[in-house]
């Protein structure tokens, strides 16, 4: 039954465009079983679908997402699993900081911090596996971009400081 049901929940999301109800059915999922196999994977689409909802819905789903992508990092971690989600749950959360990063100069710290575990969870796994290939979970194009959002998040947290300083904004 839980196949078919997280099964349902992916079509709907995946190839039908029925973002919300699959939303509805993966949250369904996440309370009734919350020990499946199906709860991390459930928590990423969740998250996925709500930072992905059209820009009329924004930022209100982005900030909506935020605790989905957290809840991927508490269950990865308390776990002690490795999981391709852990790392693009950093990454996410620091996008979704970042996007939101103009309602308030904390959300482009945030951003900072997020993206920076990303790099150092990257570069612990590059020292873990010298010179072996790196595990299918491990994605290191994602440390260029992060590194390009830490820059910009810090030019974003001036721009913002001169801007009080000088009454704009």
């Amino acid at each position: 039954v839980l196949d078919a049901y997280y099964g349902k929940a992916y079509t709907c999301g995946e190839n039908l465009n029925r973002k919300d109800e699959a939303i509805n059915i993966l949250r369904e999922i996440t309370r009734k079983y919350p020990d499946s196999r199906y709860t991390i994977d459930s928590y990423m689409l969740i998250a996925e679908y709500l930072f992905g909802a059209p820009s009329r819905k924004q930022p209100r789903k982005t900030i909506e997402s935020i605790p989905y992508y957290k809840k991927v990092l508490d269950l990865v971690s308390s776990k002690g699993i490795t999981s391709k989600y852990y790392d693009q749950a950093l990454y996410k959360l620091g996008w979704a900081y970042f996007r939101i990063g103009g309602l308030n100069k904390k959300n482009y710290e945030e951003a900072i911090a997020y993206f920076t575990s990303l790099c150092d969870d990257l570069e612990r796994a590059e020292e873990i596996f010298a010179g072996q290939a790196l595990p299918d979970y491990v994605d290191t194009r994602l440390r260029d971009e992060a590194l390009e959002y830490i820059a910009t998040s810090f030019v974003s947290i001036q721009k913002k400081i001169d801007d009080s300083k000088s009454g704009v904004g």
